[in-house]
């Protein structure tokens, strides 16, 4: 499905100033069109003015667009993304088909980052040495915690609640 890319109006907006709406918008076309390398690149260009330098790095990994600051970004990207570059590319790699020259720099990238077969590695998944087991933080702990305590008090307080109701019935009834 290709989509109306209007690089002008987006153009537009980021002259404007609303780098943020200018961003949401690329990532909307991404999400929703075939593979459209200007569309990456303008991407690449909304992140970079708005001093993200590893995501510009990922979208411009995209294209064949070259700059010293490209270079740069690419690397920042590699170094801030090593583990996890096969994942961010998955959905983007089976849903979209790449030129040849982009496949290429995503591979020599790949390789970069560690991973030996180049982007042969979104097929497979990540490496097992690469996985790291999640650490749960200590807010999730403690939230964790107060909600097994909710849980277990709750029925209490309601069971003393209807207690006294029962109670105070009996005595209001029954005691005059």
């Amino acid at each position: 499905m290709k989509l109306h890319f209007d690089q002008i109006a987006i153009k537009k907006i980021v002259e404007e100033g609303r780098l943020w709406e200018a961003r949401d918008q690329c990532l909307s076309l991404i999400g929703r069109s075939e593979f459209d390398e200007e569309l990456y690149s303008l991407t690449a260009q909304i992140y970079y003015a708005m001093k993200d330098f590893p995501k510009a790095g990922l979208y411009w990994m995209l294209t064949t667009d070259e700059g010293k600051a490209v270079e740069e970004c690419i690397s920042w990207a590699i170094r801030t993304y090593a583990k996890t570059l096969p994942d961010r590319y998955k959905k983007q790699i089976r849903r979209v088909s790449f030129p040849k020259p982009v496949m290429a720099r995503l591979d020599a990238n790949f390789k970069i980052a560690g991973f030996e077969e180049g982007h042969k590695a979104l097929q497979r998944g990540f490496p097992n040495e690469l996985i790291e087991e999640p650490k749960a933080s200590p807010k999730a702990s403690f939230a964790l915690i107060g909600c097994a305590l909710v849980s277990l008090l709750a029925p209490v307080v309601f069971l003393i609640g209807l207690f006294h109701v029962f109670r105070d019935l009996y005595q209001l009834f029954f005691q005059h």
